[in-house]
């Protein structure tokens, strides 16, 4: 016990690391409590080290407090849609949007088709999302990739 009370830092630094560890490997980062707890216990940590705050318990343990809360408000609501896979916004992040190829199938909105590209088989969907007018486009016409999702190409016509 003598040596948490002459390394306060150190201990709520080595506590963030714990409560990560456990919240990586038991929780898969799934409930967010320990990680928000981990938050703080290290920053409160690094303020106790650049003496930021007073090293006494009662600053201590009420910086973990507080600072665990806030990361708790912040990274609440990103961390919810990450995941619950809501859409953060168009992605424009994947070389494959923009891709285009000559249709293999009539598309409609409830007809599917199916490309080969790289090696893989994808479902290929109008992108209804983008333009709800398309309801059909025909076999042998030039599509443009606009979204993709897990084995999905969403296109439209060119």
């Amino acid at each position: 016990m003598g040596w948490i009370m002459e390394n306060p830092g150190t201990f709520w630094i080595i506590l963030g690391f714990v409560f990560l560890a456990i919240e990586v490997t038991a929780f898969g980062l799934g409930s967010g409590f320990l990680l928000f707890g981990s938050i703080g216990a290290l920053l409160t940590g690094i303020a106790v080290w650049l003496q930021l705050i007073p090293a006494q318990w009662i600053f201590t343990v009420g910086a973990f407090g507080i600072i665990s809360a806030l990361s708790a408000v912040v990274l609440w609501g990103p961390l919810k849609q990450l995941q619950t896979g809501k859409p953060m916004g168009q992605d424009r992040s994947s070389d494959l949007i923009g891709h285009e190829f000559l249709l293999q199938q009539v598309l409609t909105p409830n007809e599917h088709g199916q490309t080969r590209y790289s090696g893989v088989d994808w479902r290929v969907e109008i992108d209804l999302e983008h333009d709800d007018s398309v309801d059909h486009v025909d076999i042998g016409r030039r599509v443009e990739v606009t979204r993709v999702n897990a084995g999905v190409f969403y296109v439209l016509p060119v």
